[in-house]
């Protein structure tokens, strides 16, 4: 009793009663676990966009879980069994690399050993989606960027849109950013639309929009 005294912060069922808005303040407080929480209040992150997973509830609950334990920080990766859990004899560095310590940030966008293959086919899932296999289906919504069922096939075409998977357009100038992810053509409207996925973390967010949206792609849509 004498350490659950101790233990006692004042909490009782009339104390834990707080609004919404002081729980996700007192998330945001949080050096560790408040990371995600920060980053989600900033002005060029959709919010609403960025949670609509966990209310599909498409994931099966323990990959669900082990996405919300990446966000919070909380996976043992070397730097936090050493920093944090406070474990000895823990060499911080990434396990597959060995060049850099081994942080969430490293695994998801900065090992070496894992760009050449699994950031790759990463970006091609993101960029692909195949609901079928023999017949995929293009059409273009009212307003907006198209949406697209792209299989593995390079060159894809109905009445509707043509659509390039991962190929050279041909210009009269010689430009060296000419390679989009994708490129689909309303063959009505004849308008082509340029698609270049990224994955970049958080802190990156900015730049990366740039680079892809206007400086990288600029002389090609021109």
């Amino acid at each position: 009793m004498y350490s659950l005294a101790l233990a006692d912060e004042g909490y009782n069922p009339l104390s834990a009663q707080q609004t919404s808005e002081q729980k996700i303040g007192l998330w945001k407080r949080r050096e560790l676990h408040g990371a995600h929480a920060q980053m989600l209040s900033q002005e060029y992150i959709d919010c609403t966009l960025s949670n609509l997973w966990l209310r599909h509830g498409s994931l099966f609950p323990e990959t669900e879980g082990f996405a919300v334990a990446i966000q919070d920080r909380v996976i043992a990766t070397k730097v936090y069994r050493k920093r944090i859990l406070q474990e000895h004899g823990i060499d911080d560095r990434c396990r597959r690399c060995r060049e850099a310590p081994e942080t969430i940030e490293h695994i998801i966008a900065g090992c070496s050993s894992l760009a050449r293959v699994e950031y790759l086919k990463r970006h091609n899932d993101v960029a692909k989606i195949n609901p079928s296999k023999n017949s995929p289906k293009i059409w273009f919504p009212g307003g907006g960027v198209p949406l697209l069922y792209i299989s593995a096939s390079p060159v894809l075409e109905n009445d509707k849109a043509k659509i390039y998977w991962d190929r050279s357009i041909r210009t009269d100038l010689t430009i060296m950013a000419n390679r989009p992810d994708v490129m689909m053509l309303d063959k009505k409207k004849k308008i082509a639309f340029l698609i270049d996925v990224a994955i970049p973390l958080n802190h990156n967010l900015r730049s990366t929009q740039a680079e892809k949206s206007i400086s990288m792609w600029l002389w090609l849509k021109n």
